[in-house]
């Protein structure tokens, strides 16, 4: 009985060196009436023999594919067969599907610079360069992690999936860091993440102004007026501040002070006669 599958292929999804996983299909025999199962191996030739590994476990003849999983490793081998089993043996002529091709993608050279000037907290363009082959990548996950490995990972903006030819995340202010230190990217094809990340350090910028005096000349109650001044940050990537009078020194219910103050200037006018009624602070951003 002529029971061989035929039209055996493979394509790796799997994004890591020296991995494989993925699909592996065939067409069923024409006659499958002595067929019990299907045996999937990895091979040193395309007519089998040993050694090999198998993949999974056995699959019901009525199936035509089987995923092979994630991470599987490739070592030597070149082929993936595909044996018909009865009964009683497996025929000791396989099938085999075109010669394996290992994909490897990753990402490359993550830049991010912080933009979000609060301890702690990032935001700002997130950009990297893409893999040379992209032919299974779908797209990009980044995450925050505890090292450059990927360890105790957190999605980055809720997981969004960067689709494949766009290169740059723009991490929303106030992303909270807490005690993570890299930002890791991963390349992500239809059906597997890559697990080995490419990764930058997080580097959180803060810049808070210092000494901020206010001698108010406005001699008139519940009126101040006068000039606001401060110390500068040593953190090159301010570019303004702005100031404000408000109900306490978190800045609730501010009014700013006059419009924004560039970078070099230290100070701001707050007119005479300005009525503070409930404002009770000065804040500066």
């Amino acid at each position: 009985v002529a029971s061989s599958v035929s039209a055996v292929n493979f394509q790796d999804d799997d994004l890591d060196s020296n991995k494989l996983g993925g699909n592996v299909t065939w067409t069923l025999p024409a006659d499958v009436s002595q067929v019990d199962h299907y045996a999937i191996y990895l091979s040193l030739s395309a007519a089998g023999g040993y050694p090999r590994s198998q993949v999974n476990s056995l699959v019901d003849a009525s199936y035509d594919e089987l995923l092979m999983p994630q991470g599987t490793p490739r070592s030597l081998f070149t082929h993936l067969v595909v044996y018909t089993r009865s009964a009683m043996l497996e025929q000791s002529t396989p099938v085999a599907a075109p010669p394996l091709s290992d994909t490897a993608a990753s990402a490359s050279g993550p830049v991010f610079q912080d933009k979000d000037l609060d301890s702690s907290h990032l935001g700002g363009a997130l950009d990297w360069t893409p893999p040379t082959d992209t032919t299974r990548v779908i797209g990009y996950h980044a995450y925050l992690g505890n090292d450059a490995a990927g360890n105790g990972n957190i999605y980055l903006e809720g997981g969004t999936l960067v689709p494949v030819g766009t290169n740059r995340l723009n991490l929303a202010a106030d992303t909270n860091l807490g005690s993570y230190t890299h930002i890791l990217v991963y390349c992500t094809s239809a059906l597997f993440e890559q697990s080995t990340p490419a990764a930058v350090v997080a580097s959180d910028e803060s810049a808070t102004v210092s000494g901020l005096t206010f001698p108010d000349l406005d001699l008139d109650t519940q009126e101040v007026g006068g000039t606001i001044s401060w110390s500068a940050p040593s953190s090159g990537h301010v570019v303004s501040y702005e100031v404000y009078l408000a109900t306490d020194g978190a800045g609730s219910s501010k009014l700013q002070v006059g419009t924004s103050v560039s970078v070099g200037t230290q100070q701001v006018a707050l007119r005479v006669d300005s009525a503070v009624s409930s404002l009770s602070h000065i804040v500066a951003y």
